[in-house]
């Protein structure tokens, strides 16, 4: 009989740490998920933006690459555009509607999974785990190129003196 109970709860105990090494390890994947999303859509806000795209759509592309089964743009999960600021020594996150002016990105990933792989799933029900990442773009410099050896428009005083130099050198008018 002692055997028989000491049997059970060894067992109980190893469903319990088998179940916690599940939930620490789905939580884990869930915020690498959520950090690539974050990460990826930074890329897309601010000055950093190369091209005029929504950038929910690479983080979206991103976290399904990854995994993450939903949307990051419905309840519960959310992506957020908006700025940082320091209050009273802690950083606070403001939305904003304004791509152009966001320079922040902050995902809020869920999943549900079930409490238990071991015990069936109507005696413990399910767990919804949260992660949460922000990801920051931060311009340092910003470069752009172009070619152009002379540009008359804004000053027409100056073109008959251009044409007079350049006809001169290319041996004709240049009007």
């Amino acid at each position: 009989m002692l055997a028989g109970v000491a049997v059970l709860l060894v067992t109980l105990v190893l469903a319990l740490a088998l179940d916690l090494a599940r939930w620490s390890r789905a939580r884990a994947e869930l915020q690498l998920q959520a950090d690539a999303a974050a990460l990826s859509a930074a890329h897309g806000v601010g000055l950093c933006a190369a091209t005029a795209v929504d950038p929910g759509d690479p983080a979206e592309a991103t976290s399904q690459a990854n995994g993450f089964i939903g949307a990051l743009t419905q309840s519960p999960s959310t992506l957020r555009f908006g700025s940082v600021a320091n209050v009273a020594g802690a950083r606070v996150f403001t939305e904003t509607e304004d791509l152009d002016s966001a320079e922040v990105v902050h995902v809020v990933a869920t999943r549900t999974i079930p409490k238990s792989q071991i015990l069936p799933g109507t005696l413990t029900g399910d767990i919804d785990l949260t992660v949460r990442a922000t990801a920051r773009t931060h311009a340092i410099a910003a470069l752009r190129a172009g070619s152009a050896l002379i540009a008359a428009d804004a000053d027409p005083s100056a073109v008959p003196l251009l044409n007079d130099v350049l006809g001169g050198l290319l041996g004709g008018s240049v009007g």
